[in-house]
């Protein structure tokens, strides 16, 4: 169906509902006698995001059929004007007229039955949001059931269930939050207590550290299992808001209290502070819009600058670096998604913080082919050395390596090489007790002008086993020992392990730590997570050298890039001034 064909579909069923509403005969329902005092978008609070959760019904309404009440959905939520929405029961009619009614709005979404949106089979459970406001940085979806990646039905469940999620970023203040969306099954209280427990295992394992708000047609109340399920993980902005109105949220069209239930709901993670909720009881000239009422909540997203490590360190320009000496960075770029931003994403920051660092080489870790290509491309003035830790391949052409990228206006390649963390170092192999295959990548630098040389060693000790990371300092150790007797000799890595384990003392027994050798140090823990004010005090990341190195100056980049996090690691760098070691392999 093309594009041309679906908008036509779309604006004739739009006309439809129109002539529909204004042509047809008033029904007598009423209101469910609740004059909840909205607040007017214009009058929200500066800076806060409002979110919506609406159950439209796919089909009849009190014998009022959809598309007669597609104008009536619309105006109420061009009323609210919500930054992002997110809609239940929205069959492919219901998208085919919402994205027509709402063009400020981007929209994500996959059918129930199939996942396609455009050729969409059953409801979905999209997200809209406005898109001149709001970057779509990441967006996806998954079946509530044991085979999450393709259409499946929950156990018990009388229907296929979907979770449809979002990143936005502002784009504006580069503010980040996540939209979830969802409609769990009506039918089997045990596949919403199973749907409960994978949406919250799912956001734990992949977002935790993202500020999330969640929408959704539950069908259970606050005694249910999947709301207690949920409401350990996430608030509900109802119990959470400073200024909360409530009424339920089902009706089904009747004026009698006793048919209420309140099955629709609006939680968030944490660190995501509620102000306003409302249940929009008011409907449209009196008239019911759907059997839910839709409800709203006005929330304040942390700024993403409030999110940094709250340390302004003053970096040394480039320009200024003392005469002599060289910067030597190291740099965990983190292979995949952080705080729910996409790599590739991320990339073109990356490359813009290691240009204004604008180090003489930078041993990077998780850099995978694609990091690689990127960085090529964004760093022209710099080559790289290295091969992928699996296979042994080209590092362009694998996955994970810990390429070391080096100046090559300034310096000249003289030998590189690779070796496992292993007992067979020659081949790709596992070290005692590692989760993953490690690789070392090292790099001899010869200055073209003045002859100075140093050998750059670089690595990434394994995440899971203190015991392959003493191994591997220990692998590591050797070789330096072996190859670069007498050289001056930097070493980077993420070694996985704090100051105060065996692997740093492994480490340190031949070289020392640059940040308590500099001169001047501005330190700051390294690994984050996207929480430095919980996390940022964790020294996992390490330049260390030669003892008879000096080290003029060390920083943690703590700034990050117009407020973003470039990676869950902040990169470091030291200048040092090389010592009287020889240069043999010359």
């Amino acid at each position: 169906m093309s594009a041309f064909l679906q908008k036509l579909i779309a604006l004739l069923l739009s006309i439809a509902a129109v002539f529909s509403v204004w042509g047809g005969e008033r029904w007598g329902d009423t209101m469910a006698g609740h004059d909840v005092p909205l607040i007017p978008a214009e009058e929200k609070a500066a800076g806060t995001v409002r979110v919506v959760s609406f159950n439209v019904r796919v089909t009849d309404n009190n014998g009022v059929p959809a598309p007669a009440r597609r104008s009536l959905v619309a105006r109420t939520l061009k009323e609210l004007q919500p930054d992002s929405f997110g809609l239940q029961e929205a069959s492919p009619d219901w998208m085919l007229s919402m994205k027509s009614l709402f063009p400020e709005y981007g929209c994500v979404s996959a059918a129930r039955d199939n996942g396609l949106d455009v050729f969409g089979i059953g409801e979905a459970s999209p997200i809209f949001y406005l898109k001149d406001t709001y970057n779509l940085v990441q967006s996806g979806h998954f079946w509530l059931s044991d085979t999450p990646d393709k259409p499946s039905y929950g156990p018990g469940a009388g229907c296929r269930r979907i979770c449809t999620w979002a990143v936005l970023q502002n784009r504006e203040t580069q503010a980040l939050y996540m939209h979830v969306n969802t409609h769990f099954d009506n039918a089997s209280a045990e596949a919403r207590a199973a749907a409960a427990e994978q949406v919250c295992a799912w956001w734990q394992k992949e977002f935790s550290t993202m500020p999330t708000v969640f929408t959704a047609d539950l069908n259970s109340t606050e005694r249910g299992d999947a709301y207690k399920i949920l409401t350990g993980t996430f608030a509900d902005t109802r119990r959470a808001a400073a200024d909360s109105v409530y009424c339920a949220t089902y009706h089904n069209c009747a004026e009698d209290s006793g048919s209420y239930a309140t099955l629709d709901h609006i939680l968030c993670s944490s660190d995501i502070e509620p102000q306003v909720f409302r249940v929009v009881t008011a409907g449209v000239d009196g008239r019911f819009v759907s059997d839910h009422f839709p409800l709203y909540a006005d929330v304040a997203v942390p700024p993403v600058k409030d999110g940094m490590a709250g340390h302004d360190f003053p970096l040394i320009p480039p320009a200024e670096k003392a005469e002599g000496d060289i910067r030597v960075m190291s740099f965990n770029l983190r292979d995949s998604d952080v705080n729910g931003v996409r790599a590739d994403y991320r990339r073109s920051i990356a490359a813009e913080e290691i240009k204004r660092v604008r180090p003489d080489s930078v041993g990077t870790q998780e850099a995978t082919r694609w990091w690689i290509a990127a960085l090529e491309d964004l760093l022209p003035e710099y080559a790289w050395v290295g091969v992928e830790r699996d296979g042994g391949k080209p590092a362009d052409q694998g996955n994970e390596s810990c390429v070391i990228f080096y100046l090559k206006t300034k310096y000249r390649l003289v030998d590189h090489g690779d070796f496992w963390i292993s007992d067979t170092p020659d081949v790709p192999s596992y070290g005692p007790g590692a989760a993953c295959i490690r690789i070392c990548t090292w790099a001899v630098l010869k200055n073209r002008l003045t002859g100075e040389t140093y050998v750059h060693v670089n690595t990434h000790f394994d995440h899971i086993s203190e015991e392959a990371r003493v191994q591997g300092g220990e692998i590591v150790n050797a070789f330096i020992q072996e190859h670069f007797a007498g050289m001056n000799v930097v070493f980077t890595a993420d070694m996985n392990t704090t100051p105060d384990t065996e692997t740093y003392a492994t480490m340190t027994r031949n070289l020392k730590d640059t940040r308590f050798a500099a001169a001047q140090a501005e330190c700051y823990g390294t690994f984050h997570g996207c929480r430095p004010e919980e996390r940022a005090d964790y020294y996992i990341d390490f330049v260390l050298c030669s003892p008879e190195i000096e080290v003029t100056a060390y920083r943690t980049v703590t700034e990050g890039v117009d407020g973003r996090f470039v990676s869950d690691h902040f990169p470091i760098y030291a200048d040092i001034r090389l010592g009287g070691g020889n240069s043999s392999l010359c």
